[in-house]
């Protein structure tokens, strides 16, 4: 099956993705994207294969999505750090304790558009690079919030890296115009960097964290540090960080912004006042914000959507 995939990926490569000449990291394009959060979840299960198609054909192309790695070092998409929201099983175990396999046999509880299961991230990229040429999507773009970290990082960098190298025999370098990796950990932003800098990176930050205060706020103050040192092209501030001294601060640097998560009409109509980009549950519409979502989402914006925030 990979194979016929692959086969009839190369004979579309030819027609589409080799008339594509959009730099999707031209600030000015980058920053009109609104990225579907966690695979756009807005219409379908999060971080599934179903929704992602479905956005797709709704016309988003623009989305994110969030990747853990198992305990047989495989990616996959998959939100949390412990199974029992998500999956249909009692265990609170860590996402990572479990291999692929075992996964697959554990079906999601949202169950509103059928049974489905977790997607690894290599069956997710083996579909796009099918669809994406064969719909000519030419502008779509994949955000990939990459979770492993520490002890895992070298694991999960391998993992990426192998799938890109299955691909790009076929892409060549053009496969980097399509992605980027985001992470909270700057240890992250160093191994893809160190194995390969082609890869566009964004250094991920929360000023008001429910845990981890300390090292939220010293990865604020640092992140100007890491993302110069680490070769970051993006930084992703949560929504209460962004101000006019914010933006400009940033875009002297040269660096991109891409905040989170940006659902309400009043959260939409301030942020469309920035040249950034943002990261929204609903891309086509406004929606009710889902409460793992409420965090850093300043209330005041709320109060009046002609309200401004302090410069």
């Amino acid at each position: 099956m990979r194979t016929i995939t692959i086969t009839l990926f190369t004979v579309l490569t030819y027609f589409s993705f080799g008339q594509q000449r959009v730099n999707h990291f031209e600030s000015t394009y980058f920053e009109q994207q609104r990225f579907a959060h966690r695979g756009g979840y807005a219409i379908g299960p999060e971080n599934t294969l179903q929704t992602i198609l479905l956005n797709l054909y709704s016309g988003v192309n623009a989305i994110e999505i969030d990747v853990h790695l198992t305990k047989d070092n495989e990616l996959i998409l998959f939100h949390d750090y412990t199974v029992n929201r998500l999956l249909d099983t009692d265990s609170e175990k860590a996402i990572n304790e479990f291999t692929l396999e075992e996964l697959k046999h554990i079906p999601l509880r949202d169950s509103s558009q059928g049974v489905q299961y977790v997607c690894s991230l290599a069956e997710l990229i083996d579909t796009l690079v099918v669809l994406v040429p064969a719909r000519e999507t030419l502008n779509f773009l994949l955000e990939v919030d990459f979770k492993p970290n520490g002890k895992k990082t070298k694991a999960a960098v391998n993992a990426l890296l192998d799938i890109l190298a299955h691909h790009s025999k076929d892409l060549g370098e053009r496969i980097y115009n399509y992605f980027f990796i985001s992470t909270f950990y700057p240890n992250v932003l160093k191994e893809i960097q160190r194995r390969d800098p082609k890869i566009k990176t964004a250094f991920a930050v929360n000023n008001v964290p429910n845990e981890h205060k300390l090292k939220a706020k010293m990865a604020v103050a640092l992140s100007p540090f890491f993302i110069k040192k680490y070769g970051a092209a993006i930084i992703e501030p949560n929504m209460c960080m962004v101000t006019k001294r914010f933006v400009k601060k940033w875009h002297r640097r040269g660096i991109m912004i891409n905040t989170y998560t940006a659902n309400t009409s009043c959260d939409k109509d301030y942020l469309e006042g920035f040249p950034i980009a943002y990261t929204t549950n609903c891309p086509l519409s406004a929606c009710i914000p889902d409460p793992s979502d409420e965090l850093g989402r300043p209330k005041r914006w709320c109060k009046s959507c002609s309200a401004k925030i302090d410069e």
